[in-house]
């Protein structure tokens, strides 16, 4: 039987690989998945801008599933089966007035970035403004979900970007992770470093270095 669900996305998680989707959300009772198998890039192209992000309100019409292990999910058949009732106004927060207050909190951020570690599974990102810096991970997986310029110009020092991201923590340190990086609009390129900097290292004669790391970076 087909029902009704209305409430608050808490996250998007997409594989375009096998054109699949999973909207978690919660409508103030409890949580539940809607889930598009092989519908993915379907929605996307009905749905453009309107396609659920993190923080909107959403409702839906689908057929549900309860199981123990996936407890209730609701698939989804049709595009017009999906509203976007409201979509959510992000604030705009300062690296270094980040507190352990903001936790799990999604705003958007503007920076540059300033130093770069690889690690085993992606690459953490030094990332500065004028109130101070924090890391921020990227995973392989991301930034595979990037087109190819983008996901270049991320890992060049001096390139200034605008990113949805979530305040996160590893091994008890602030850091912040990319939100939904595969769409255009949560991962802006201001200045490509590598295009500004010009092939030069600066008027000191020193540059920002790329380093690397055996160890497990982000969480």
């Amino acid at each position: 039987a087909l029902a009704r669900v209305e409430g608050t996305v808490l996250d998007v998680k997409v594989d375009e690989i096998k054109d699949t989707f999973r909207i978690t959300v919660d409508d103030g009772t409890g949580r539940i998945s809607l889930n598009g198998y092989g519908k993915y890039l379907r929605f996307k192209e009905a749905m453009g801008d309107s396609f659920p992000r993190i923080g909107d309100t959403v409702g839906a019409i689908g057929n549900l599933s309860v199981s123990e292990s996936w407890g209730t999910t609701m698939f989804l058949a049709s595009p017009r089966r999906v509203e976007l009732v409201e979509r959510k106004k992000l604030e705009s927060l300062s690296l270094g007035k980040l507190t352990r207050k903001d936790l799990g909190r999604t705003a958007t951020f503007t920076a540059e970035i300033t130093g770069i570690r690889e690690f085993k599974s992606g690459v953490s990102l030094t990332v500065r403004d004028d109130s101070g810096s924090t890391e921020l991970t990227v995973f392989h997986t991301e930034l595979d979900s990037m087109p190819d310029d983008k996901g270049q110009a991320i890992q060049n020092p001096g390139t200034r970007i605008r990113f949805m991201g979530r305040v996160d923590a590893y091994r008890n340190k602030l850091q912040l992770r990319l939100v939904q990086p595969e769409i255009p609009e949560n991962l802006e390129i201001l200045v490509d470093g590598k295009e500004s900097a010009d092939g030069s290292t600066g008027e000191s004669g020193v540059g920002p270095e790329k380093s690397s790391s055996n160890g497990k970076g982000g969480q």
